[in-house]
């Protein structure tokens, strides 16, 4: 008995383990940022990102909805911008 993978599944989860791991070393940073600080950077990426996808969300839903599902739909939009690439 052979299994078969597909190629496109390994780009898929090679770029699922991509993704992963770079949100695991913007946390790390996040994590050591200090709020009096100014932001630089990783955090100063990451902080604008959020930004542009509470502002886009708080344009069709609630704002108890954007903070359950900001992370996610945050995750989503680099997966599918990165898979595109």
């Amino acid at each position: 008995m052979t299994i078969t993978i597909q190629s496109h599944l390994l780009v898929l989860i090679g770029l699922t383990v991509v993704i992963l791991l770079g949100l695991m070393y913007v946390g790390k940073k996040l994590n050591s940022f200090e709020p009096m600080d100014e932001p630089s950077g990783v955090v100063l990426v990451a902080l604008w990102l959020v930004e542009i996808i509470e502002g886009f969300m708080e344009e069709i839903v609630s704002y108890k909805y954007v903070e359950k599902m900001g992370p996610y739909i945050l995750y989503l939009a680099i997966y599918v911008l990165l898979s595109n690439y």
